[in-house]
């Protein structure tokens, strides 16, 4: 209580017998050349981990369970986005991952729909070009084709030759 140094009274206190303990801890009494008495109270610890084992495995199993099904709930998104990736790679435009997600990997899943999206949009647009384009060839080449043919089977060379001319021209 005074805040004395009494620490070499724990060396002298022996294992006395009937002292009180209470959860680990004892009283021990000792008493000064001058008559007082000084009561000085000693921890001394233990742990029993035969109770504790049941209590700290249920811990461990809950934890593993939990830890078990966040990992499944992050990684089934995201082999359902690789799938949908392959595929897209692979040709299948019309694959897409519809995620309803509001994480960020919901939002990669959107990111991927868009792109999808675009990039299915300009195939079509490209596929509509090259068709236009090949009609608008093939038409006048048709056409050169005939006069062509008309030029080497006419009676008249020069003007079939002349409209053969007009026709590259056109």
């Amino acid at each position: 209580m005074t805040g004395e140094d009494r620490s070499a009274l724990l060396a002298a206190e022996g294992d006395e017998k009937g002292m009180p303990h209470m959860h680990g801890a004892r009283v021990v009494v000792h008493r000064t050349p001058d008559g007082r008495f000084n009561f000085i109270l000693v921890f001394q610890p233990r742990f029993d981990f035969r109770g504790a084992l049941p209590y700290h495995t249920l811990l461990i199993v809950t934890i593993a369970i939990l830890c078990g099904a966040l990992a499944a709930n992050l990684a089934r998104p995201l082999r359902r986005l690789a799938r949908a990736v392959d595929r897209f790679g692979a040709g299948d435009l019309s694959v897409r991952v519809n995620s309803k997600r509001k994480d960020e990997i919901g939002e990669v899943s959107r990111a991927f729909d868009r792109m999808a999206d675009r990039i299915s949009t300009l195939l079509t647009a490209e596929r509509r070009l090259l068709q236009d384009i090949s009609h608008e060839l093939r038409s006048p080449l048709a056409r050169l084709s005939f006069a062509a043919e008309l030029t080497r089977t006419a009676p008249d060379r020069d003007s079939a030759v002349a409209r053969l001319n007009k026709e590259i021209a056109r």
